[in-house]
């Protein structure tokens, strides 16, 4: 059984990492980031969860053991001891999310647009351009792996998760779509131009990429005089 004071105590340990909570389970905890499991706090430990699919795990967890608790067939647990480095557990919850789920999150998700307008022809025909436009900027951007078009010039692919992007294309890819479609989405008679306007595309990206290397900078110097 884990105490509420220990649960209490990881709680403020880690109000650092973004959308972090705990969850109570027969007298246990489940830990979540984003709604999403990353470990437990089991007997006043606290474990996070491990799959054989993770890259470089040594390099965030140098010497780690693992431990099947519950006699799970995939995932296992790491213990996770020095629970008073804020900045080693913080990284350590950050890289466990980014293994199990963030890779494998939809950044767009075309075609449930197109499904959801599929009584609206003229709809279809400005968010096909739209998209259009996005796709071939965010390529020839670098910001996604793979071309999105055929030989033709169409759309090929329409679902896009984390996974598809390039290092680039995760730090601005889904904020940059975002406001593209907050954009584009009115209904006028300068819709078509909107939606084909790549100057606009072009602002929106060069002001998210400075912003990002501002926070980079912003981060390093902390560290630095930390």
């Amino acid at each position: 059984m884990t105490t509420k004071k220990f649960a209490k105590y990881m709680e403020k340990q880690c109000k650092g990492i973004n959308n972090f909570s705990l969850e109570s389970l027969f007298g246990e905890y489940i830990v979540l980031v984003s709604g999403k499991r990353v470990g437990v706090l089991y007997q006043e430990k606290f474990y996070v969860l491990y799959a054989p699919t993770f890259k470089k795990p040594e390099n965030v967890l140098p010497g780690f053991k693992t431990i099947n608790l519950f006699d799970w067939s995939y995932y296992q647990f790491i213990e996770i001891d020095n629970l008073e480095d804020k900045d080693k557990l913080e990284k350590i919850i950050n890289y466990i999310y980014h293994e199990l789920y963030f890779l494998k999150e939809v950044v767009l998700d075309i075609a449930f647009l197109f499904q959801s307008y599929r009584g609206y022809p003229e709809t279809i025909y400005k968010l096909y351009e739209e998209h259009l436009t996005f796709l071939n900027f965010a390529y020839e951007k670098n910001l996604i792996k793979e071309n999105p078009f055929d030989r033709e010039g169409r759309i090929i692919r329409l679902l896009y998760k984390n996974l598809d992007l390039t290092e680039e294309g995760r730090k601005v890819l889904r904020e940059l779509y975002d406001k593209w479609l907050a954009y584009t989405d009115k209904n006028d008679t300068d819709s078509l131009k909107r939606a084909r306007n790549i100057k606009q595309l072009e602002k929106y990206y060069q002001k998210l990429m400075d912003d990002f290397d501002k926070r980079a900078a912003e981060g390093k110097s902390r560290m630095e005089k930390g």
